[in-house]
């Protein structure tokens, strides 16, 4: 159940990033500092995202054994 409640957090946040990176292009938002657009931060940001939702789909699904093994 935990990694279920995990992977829909993380997808929610998936989901949130990928419009804010959409929005951030869209607009050519970029840094205070130096100019440096947004969103190439979120671009770096949705697949390690992405990739952790499919894990923790994996272990939802796969489960982690029954306890015997550790």
């Amino acid at each position: 159940v935990g990694a279920l409640l995990f992977a829909l957090a993380l997808a929610l946040m998936t989901w949130r990033t990928t419009i804010g990176g959409l929005n951030a292009w869209q607009s050519q938002s970029g840094t205070m500092m130096i100019g440096f657009p947004e969103w190439i931060i979120y671009c770096a940001m949705v697949p390690p995202m992405a990739l952790c939702v499919a894990i923790g789909l994996s272990q939802a699904l796969r489960g982690l054994g029954n306890g015997a093994d550790q």
